[in-house]
């Protein structure tokens, strides 16, 4: 692992940088949550640090690179959101809102093991879409816009390694028993639903989580 730190200028990006509307429109809201959610794993794995046994003297190395990646995603994303609200896309920010306050909520409120887990399911995600970006998207990104393109292929580039680490810590603090197991498959299922805050039929939920499946 090692921190990179991309010099991208998102200035001169469309935001439909790709042939296919649909496929940027996919990918810039895909953008909400990576502005949001990385402080948010940056604070779960600082928390995990001070409990993690000075025995894991590697795993310990690995999350300060883990975090200080995060910290650069989140600096990128942010900065390719500024585009899109600079091109009419200010509308983005009332989603933005519901995710910040979520995971704030979640810092407060909820185990420093429902945090671990979430962070666990959310970056196996990452790695998975890694994939599709990397082998499955062909035609999709001739021609795209290249700074656009780049964020991405960086970004979730990195995310097999923090899948990686975020297991690792998982096990560390956390166990490898049957209820282990058993809640880190929570914290999976809860991480592939929770990013999407639109109820049935289109409204933004009430930040108050009332609307949420929240145990």
């Amino acid at each position: 692992m090692k921190v990179r730190f991309p010099k991208l200028d998102f200035s001169k990006v469309r935001a439909h940088w790709a042939s296919s509307i649909e496929f940027s429109q996919r990918y810039n809201s895909a953008s909400t949550v990576p502005a949001h959610i990385e402080p948010y794993l940056v604070k779960v794995m600082i928390q995990a640090k001070k409990v993690l046994d000075p025995k894991h003297k590697k795993l310990h190395e690995d999350l300060d690179i883990f975090i200080k990646q995060e910290v650069q995603h989140c600096k990128q994303h942010l900065a390719f959101n500024n585009s899109l609200y600079a091109q009419g896309y200010e509308g983005m920010k009332a989603i933005e809102d519901v995710y910040r306050a979520d995971y704030d909520r979640f810092l407060k409120e909820k185990s420093l093991r429902f945090n671990l887990a979430y962070a666990e399911g959310f970056e196996a995600m990452g790695s998975a879409s890694a994939l599709v970006f990397f082998e499955d998207l062909g035609d999709l990104l001739d021609g795209a816009d290249k700074e656009a393109v780049d964020l991405w292929k960086w970004h979730l580039a990195e995310e097999f390694e923090h899948r990686e680490v975020a297991f690792q810590v998982y096990q560390a603090i956390c166990g490898r028993g049957f209820f282990a197991w058993l809640y880190r498959l929570y914290g999976l299922f809860y991480a592939v639903k929770h990013p999407y805050p639109y109820d049935d039929i289109g409204r933004i939920p009430d930040q108050s989580g009332s609307q949420r499946y929240d145990t």
